[in-house]
């Protein structure tokens, strides 16, 4: 099944969570870009977005996502909020 997730926490259990879910896209906002601090894990994960108005904040290896990709790429896909 396809699935977006939208992580607004950085709490470390998040991970486990999408590593069950395997979801297709991972948007990190707010809070949830603190998990950038498991960078190699999050890699493994697929495909991570980093949502910023800056993106030069954005590490190496993760992709940028302005205010409307998260709505456009998940448009009509179940959508997990974390």
């Amino acid at each position: 099944m396809r699935l977006c997730a939208l992580v607004l926490s950085d709490d470390d259990r998040v991970l486990k969570v999408l590593e069950a879910l395997s979801p297709d896209v991972i948007y990190l906002a707010y809070r949830g870009r603190g998990l950038l601090r498991h960078g190699e894990r999050l890699r493994r994960l697929g495909e991570v977005r980093i949502c910023t108005y800056i993106p030069i904040q954005v590490p190496p290896g993760f992709g940028s996502a302005g205010p409307l990709s998260f709505l456009e790429r998940c448009a009509g896909l179940p959508v997990i909020v974390l």
